[in-house]
């Protein structure tokens, strides 16, 4: 049986269980979630399907404008003054110590982010390039490859630019209501939740380990699946997203490349598939 049979199989099996909701939410989420693909006159690009496989990041313009209503009220004035105040300290800190300075969104970005609730885009293959086909507040995919840009997160890092830096490759299993409802579903299953700030990493990392075993800021590369959804208790100044990841850098996955922010390769953990 090829790679390409043995994801499809997973994809299968993963949207079967994903279609059958579990009596009672762990994960306290409620979102105004359908099965349809969120979607703008701007994206002229057809949605993809499942099993396809796809790449999956956070936006955070579409996040910064409200471009899909939002979810909740946007956080107060003093909220606001209070993360400011507290992240201008950090950039002063990092200045001394010679670090990378964080980020400052203005007030109207902090305001729109935390207000919209996640919006992830998803690219598609779509003739010889890889396009934005659709937008999503939840997806999940399997066979997944955690995928960076040494040489964005640098631009990230000296410009402070919001280009995307890193994003899970994998096979799409469900999107909207249907991956919140999976995620329900896996939540006994070994997990951690992971993201990466590129300030700080190179790649994805764990940022609470959950029951996965695993430590914060313990690498990740690769999982057996990964639901993207939002945050329903989200920090202001923050993106409000959450990846969960299940199956962990496991010796069966796909090799990515890591390329770190030094812009030098090096070789991720797994082996390629017999």
């Amino acid at each position: 049986m090829t790679p390409t049979h043995i994801t499809l199989a997973a994809v299968a099996a993963l949207a079967a269980a994903g279609a059958v909701g579990r009596r009672g939410s762990r994960t306290q989420l409620d979102l105004p979630l359908n099965e349809v693909w969120l979607s703008k006159n701007n994206i002229k690009h057809k949605p993809p399907s499942t099993g396809e496989r796809v790449q999956v990041y956070f936006n955070l313009n579409a996040q910064y404008n409200k471009q899909y209503g939002q979810l909740r009220e946007p956080p107060t004035d003093e909220q606001i003054q209070e993360f400011m105040e507290r992240r201008k300290c950090q950039i002063v800190l990092a200045e001394h110590e010679g670090k990378c300075l964080p980020t400052l969104p203005n007030e109207s970005q902090i305001r729109g982010m935390y207000a919209s609730g996640a919006i992830y885009s998803v690219k598609a293959e779509r003739g010889s390039r890889w396009l934005v086909s659709a937008h999503a507040r939840a997806v999940a995919i399997c066979d997944v490859v955690f995928i960076t840009s040494g040489a964005t997160i640098k631009r990230i890092r000296n410009e402070r630019s919001k280009t995307p830096c890193c994003f899970g490759d994998g096979y799409l299993v469900s999107h909207g209501a249907a991956a919140v409802r999976l995620l329900e579903q896996e939540l006994d299953e070994p997990h951690a939740i992971v993201g990466i700030n590129p300030m700080r990493n190179d790649t994805f990392v764990v940022m609470d380990p959950k029951t996965s075993g695993m430590k914060p800021g313990d690498e990740v590369f690769t999982a057996d699946l990964a639901i993207f959804t939002d945050n329903p208790n989200p920090r202001v100044g923050s993106p409000p997203g959450l990846v969960y990841a299940f199956g962990i850098n496991q010796g069966h996955h796909r090799l990515g490349e890591l390329v770190r922010a030094n812009c030098k390769p090096s070789k991720i953990c797994g082996v390629i598939r017999p």
